[in-house]
């Protein structure tokens, strides 16, 4: 769309940085050298020029990003910077669209799980109150008791609470302790009683309280909280990920032809089009009620990941296939140890 241009100032002195004009547009910031006070329309046909520029660029961008895998960053790479949509503004916009739908596509999924009927949910219930009066019985703790226990009684009932955890030395004997309690303050005052060399330690004092407050605060749902707190940061792993891949890319490529930042665009490039791969396939499952799309997207991913690896490195496919799966291996072992560290941080930081 060709914008009518206003007439040129008689000042050839650029308005924005102060350098001399020697035509149209500073030849030091680009600014163009018209009068400040432009009309409504004018601005407008601005705006529309820029939507248009933006919008075209942008479809030629995705057209290349997705029908040719490593055409981009070849052209990034070689200077070919402004006909396309700069790669890292191009990540935070679909990463943000990924994001957020993908989030919402998992959220109506779980809300359309049918609902258990009356007659199977008073079974669930008749059950947790059966389980969970043998687990006091097991346990040598009910209410009645925690209010009459002695001195007495209450170190033989922490002894052998102290026994099943120094047993077991798991999570698990944790939870049991926990559920041995309603509240953290009974848990407290089960510990007050006890003597002081069969107390709980400061670390598990501090676990089990939290995880009494926390069946308190979430009950059932105490898991899916931890795994939301989780979900919720991923984005914010990836900038962690996004140089690590690169890293791994470095270390297999030639490093004397190379650099790392070459690299990083890469990264950049394949994990746009694996969230608009994954965002697609996880739309069509949704409404296919099927999980076979993002099956097939991911194995489409691979294929992408090996084409635009010989693309840009110009080695041979059985090159590029060796060192694509090779790649994919140490990123997701990577991942792995990474989501991992996390995800007990998560746990540390909530629990």
């Amino acid at each position: 769309m060709s914008v009518k241009h206003q007439p040129i100032r008689q000042n050839n002195q650029c308005l924005n940085c102060g350098a001399t004009v020697p035509e149209r547009y500073c030849s030091h910031c680009g600014q163009e050298n018209i009068e400040p006070h432009e009309s409504f329309g004018h601005l407008f046909q601005h705006f529309v020029a820029d939507v248009v520029h933006y919008d075209s660029k942008a479809l030629s961008t995705l057209k290349y990003l997705i029908i040719r895998p490593g055409f981009l960053t070849k052209a990034y790479t070689a200077g070919k910077r402004v006909s396309y949509v700069n790669p890292i503004k191009l990540y935070i916009f679909i990463s943000f669209v990924f994001f957020l739908l993908y989030a919402m596509i998992i959220s109506d999924g779980e809300q359309e799980e049918p609902r258990p009927s009356q007659q199977h949910t008073e079974a669930q219930q008749t059950d947790s109150l059966q389980r969970a009066a043998a687990l006091k019985r097991g346990m040598h703790i009910s209410d009645s008791i925690l209010s009459n226990l002695s001195a007495k009684d209450s170190s033989r009932v922490g002894t052998s609470v102290e026994i099943d955890t120094e047993g077991t030395n798991t999570m698990f004997s944790n939870a049991l302790a926990a559920l041995s309690h309603k509240t953290p303050e009974a848990y407290d005052s089960v510990q007050q009683r006890l003597p002081a060399a069969k107390r709980d330690g400061p670390a598990k004092k501090r676990v089990i309280r939290r995880l009494l407050y926390l069946q308190l605060k979430y009950g059932s749902n105490m898991g899916h909280a931890i795994a939301e707190t989780f979900t919720h940061n991923i984005p914010k792993l990836m900038f962690i990920l996004l140089p690590l891949f690169a890293l791994l890319l470095k270390w297999m490529q030639d490093k004397r032809k190379w650099l790392y930042v070459d690299h990083g665009i890469f990264s950049i490039h394949f994990h746009t089009f694996f969230f608009i791969l994954l965002l697609i396939a996880g739309l069509l499952d949704r409404l296919l009620h099927t999980s076979a799309f993002t099956e097939w997207g991911i194995l489409a991913g691979i294929i992408y990941l090996v084409v635009a690896l010989r693309n840009v490195y110009g080695q041979s496919w059985r090159k590029s296939a060796v060192k694509g799966i090779l790649l994919l291996l140490m990123y997701v072992l990577s991942m792995s140890i990474l989501f991992l560290g996390y995800l007990l941080l998560v746990m540390a930081i909530i629990l």
